[in-house]
């Protein structure tokens, strides 16, 4: 059986309605759109605006007022500052002395130690420490 014009809208009407006139147009959708732009660009100000203000008043509560600190100053005219320290002159660098591998292992007499020579011709000390003791 062959659907004729007819049927054929009326089976598309049945399927697919037709929305009534009063549907929202396109103008009015991209109108909605903007709308919504535009109170979330506020928002994001709004947002930002806070977020400035929150990190102004920690910046101004991190550091004291100098005002305090200059009436301070200004009403104990007659402090006396403390004497200058003496600088004393530098220490001495601490001596350096050469030792050979026995008097190495001599300083370390108690210690568990060795002296390793590695295939490329490196040699290192190696000390065994006990692990620190749980408190």
């Amino acid at each position: 059986m062959k659907l004729t014009d007819d049927d054929r809208s009326e089976l598309l009407e049945e399927l697919l309605p037709i929305p009534p006139r009063t549907a929202i147009g396109a103008g009015d959708v991209l109108a909605w759109i903007e709308n919504e732009r535009k109170a979330q660009c506020r928002r994001g100000q709004l947002a930002s605006a806070f977020a400035a203000v929150a990190v102004l008043l920690s910046i101004v509560a991190l550091f004291p007022s100098r005002r305090g600190i200059d009436a301070q100053s200004s009403s104990s005219a007659a402090v006396e500052l403390p004497e200058a320290p003496i600088i004393a002159a530098p220490p001495q660098p601490p001596t350096i002395e050469r030792i050979d591998d026995n008097a190495l292992l001599a300083v370390l007499a108690d210690t568990p130690s060795a002296l390793v020579q590695w295939p490329d011709g490196r040699r290192s000390l190696l000390v065994l420490v006990r692990p620190p003791e749980p408190r």
